[in-house]
């Protein structure tokens, strides 16, 4: 949670990464109900993705 707070320079590296925490915390800044087909995750384990 403390790296989804982080104030950084614009635009950055970091903003991706802290995107995507707030996104798996459930706070993400953008609407994922709008950007259902840009805003998703999947894990990644063995060399193959799993649901």
């Amino acid at each position: 949670e403390e790296l989804s707070e982080l104030i950084h320079p614009h635009p950055s590296i970091i903003e991706g990464i802290q995107e995507c925490i707030r996104m798996l915390l459930g706070k993400s800044i953008y609407k994922p109900y709008i950007f259902q087909e840009y805003l998703q995750y999947k894990r990644f384990r063995d060399g193959q993705y799993i649901d």
